[in-house]
């Protein structure tokens, strides 16, 4: 008997560890895809009931099945494994996927496959936790479970960079630390390092304003042990001398000519030539944009091109009149009055952008196209709305937390009523979510947030508007085509 035969026998008996044990035991030089699917099915298996020992092992699932997109993304079983995973990742918009791709390539003729009845059972479960997400474990929970399991490992860690004098074992360092984060963030790119007195860790938000939101609140819930020995920074600072070597060429800040034009407040477009980057601005723009996007980031500090630099365009040719110099820029932005010394929750603070809208005329319209104005200080998710993208709200839904908005009738309300309600369930939503807007429709009122425990949220919001004379409350997650739910009143 050969051994995916046996395999097969084991899995039928319910002995799922012999088969990790005996596919593991081979080289992954070695393994076949058949192999690799085989063992991904076994630790599905043994990882389905939440914990984060589970998750970790479905990680694993996701290791294995990913590479193999290309050779296996019209295989049933590929699709149905990697979905299975998903799912009990609590991972339900990418789950989704692939139970409609595993449905639509379901062998008719096959008795041992998954009956069609589970698939379609499964995509349900996925559709419903898309509308009304609810999770073994919120990013709240995630948080606090992450910070725990960083004060057990953080000796270790410091001991290791303690050790690392010739700076050989960074990405050991930097794996152990992921592992930990990995409790709260599906990815998150951070850097570790020790200039004294304290060890210190980065997190990059990777221009993202969403992943920012994130962070925010998991900074602010930072145990006091945790900040002992270690100072935690949201953004990699300015490097003013930092420099990137292209082949064999070296380029820093002052080989970077820049002219800068101010669009609005606190948003320019910064125009670039980089002239020993001129073959590879000819040949490979795209790659020559991220390197000089990269540079920029870098030498002006994370937060500052994520504030100020809304666009970035790399010249052929350098412009007529004068420029500066990369490295000059920050002066620049100081002479204008720009502030360059504030943290990411003065970035979040001050990123309010108001709005307005025409509002339908239609009887029947799809929820927030009736607004007429509103603001934000997280306006990319209002536009991924409106735009059907929902990649932002996956990526929070995969690390336990909810962008939503709710709407309410204003039918028995006067504009003044609407907006002393919002800010009445703003200064009361307790830490269970962050407010991050709201508008004004024709029919409804929105407050906008994004919820970091979705059930004690709902609990909290569902009993805030028992008492309020609104007649009718909707609960939406940021996704255009998903489901209302129902907290008070009826449509």
């Amino acid at each position: 008997m050969d051994l995916l035969a046996q395999c097969q026998k084991w899995h039928e008996q319910g002995e799922f560890l012999k088969i990790i044990e005996s596919l593991e035991a081979i080289e992954s030089t070695d393994r076949n895809s058949a192999m690799i699917c085989e063992l991904a099915r076994a630790y599905n298996n043994v990882a389905n009931q939440g914990s984060y020992e589970d998750r970790a092992t479905l990680y694993k699932v996701l290791d294995l099945l990913l590479p193999l997109e290309y050779e296996l993304n019209q295989d049933y079983n590929w699709n149905f494994r990697l979905a299975y995973a998903y799912f009990y990742l609590d991972q339900e918009p990418l789950a989704l996927k692939y139970f409609k791709q595993a449905l639509e390539l379901h062998p008719e003729d096959n008795a041992l496959i998954n009956p069609k009845s589970d698939l379609e059972e499964f995509i349900e479960h996925c559709e419903q936790a898309i509308a009304l997400p609810s999770f073994s474990s919120c990013f709240a929970e995630r948080t606090k479970d992450t910070w725990q399991e960083f004060l057990k490992q953080e000796s270790i860690i410091r001991q290791a960079l303690i050790e690392d004098e010739a700076h050989q074992n960074g990405a050991t360092i930097i794996a152990m630390l992921g592992e930990i984060f990995k409790r709260t963030f599906a990815d998150l790119a951070l850097e570790v390092g020790y200039h004294g007195p304290k060890y210190e860790i980065t997190f990059s938000p990777e221009g993202d304003v969403v992943r920012l939101f994130e962070l925010v609140y998991f900074m602010n819930h930072a145990p006091k042990q945790a900040l002992e020995n270690w100072s935690f920074t949201i953004g990699r600072s300015g490097k003013g001398n930092f420099a990137l070597k292209v082949n064999d060429i070296e380029i820093d800040g002052s080989d970077v000519q820049v002219w800068l034009k101010q669009e609005k407040e606190n948003s320019y477009t910064l125009s670039c030539y980089c002239s020993k980057l001129s073959d590879l601005i000819a040949h490979d723009k795209n790659k020559a944009t991220w390197l000089l996007f990269l540079l920029t980031d870098t030498n002006l500090g994370e937060l500052i091109n994520m504030r100020y630099i809304d666009n970035l365009d790399v010249l052929d040719e350098p412009l007529a009149e004068p420029g500066i110099t990369l490295k000059g820029v920050l002066d620049k932005l100081k002479e204008d009055g720009c502030s360059i010394d504030f943290s990411a929750q003065d970035f979040l603070d001050h990123n309010y952008i108001g709005y307005k809208m025409n509002p339908t005329q239609e009887e029947s319209f799809p929820l927030r196209a009736d607004i007429i104005a509103g603001g934000s200080n997280c306006i990319g998710l209002l536009s991924d709305y409106f735009a059907l993208d929902e990649s932002s709200v996956n990526r929070l839904h995969a690390d336990g937390a909810v962008a939503g908005f709710l709407a309410f009738d204003l039918s028995n309300m006067t504009s003044d009523e609407a907006f002393d309600l919002r800010d009445a369930f703003d200064e009361d939503k307790q830490e269970f979510a962050t407010i991050i807007g709201g508008a004004t429709g024709t029919h409804y009122g929105y407050i906008d947030f994004i919820a970091w425990d979705i059930e004690q949220f709902l609990q909290h919001a569902h009993q805030f508007f028992a008492k309020q004379k609104t007649q009718l409350v909707l609960f939406h997650t940021m996704r255009m085509n998903s489901s209302s739910i129902m907290l008070k009143g009826e449509r």
